[in-house]
């Protein structure tokens, strides 16, 4: 009877899987047949990182005081601007983003500084790879969010035929 039981589980978790592919790898492909209208999706997707990143960030860094939740709390109005202003142009999306990643670096570095103790070599890394990369998108937006909706498409497509690829195999098994 367990047997029974088991096999309606895995035969509806290899259709699940196979369907998720199928949809990760179509979205994959609208993505990077027309990059530039994808930009809405890259802001909206951006803004829900940011948030998310903002909020969880927040979360942990609350009881660290006040210096070290500030970076999340930055992260997390760059989110919201960009959830409520999806149509952005690319010159504004890539200004909001990098500008948003630029004072998070900072923010975090300053606070690697003034935070002695464990932890702090990795938080001062982090600050000035996120001031880093914000430089860079503010400095050539068009290129970094082309090279970036790109990279998110690939990235669904890949992640798409593994699903299907693996739903496959959990069919015959």
């Amino acid at each position: 009877m367990a047997a029974a039981d088991s096999r309606p589980s895995g035969s509806s978790s290899w259709a699940l899987l196979l369907g998720l592919g199928v949809v990760a790898v179509i979205l994959g492909l609208v993505v990077v047949s027309n990059i530039w209208e994808s930009l809405r999706f890259l802001a909206i997707m951006a803004g829900l990182v940011l948030l998310f990143a903002g909020v969880v960030g927040v979360a942990v860094n609350v009881r660290r005081g006040a210096g070290a939740a500030l970076g999340p709390v930055v992260a997390l109005v760059g989110g919201l601007v960009l959830l409520f202003w999806p149509d952005l142009t690319l010159k504004a999306l890539a200004v909001i983003v990098g500008l948003t990643f630029i004072a998070w670096g900072a923010i975090q570095a300053g606070v690697a500084f003034t935070r002695p103790g464990e932890g702090r070599s990795g938080t001062l890394l982090g600050g000035v790879l996120i001031l880093l990369l914000g430089v860079v998108v503010v400095a050539w937006p068009g290129p970094t969010l082309a090279l970036l909706t790109t990279l998110v498409g690939l990235a669904l497509v890949a992640a798409g035929i593994a699903a299907v690829v693996q739903a496959l195999a959990l069919r015959r098994g």
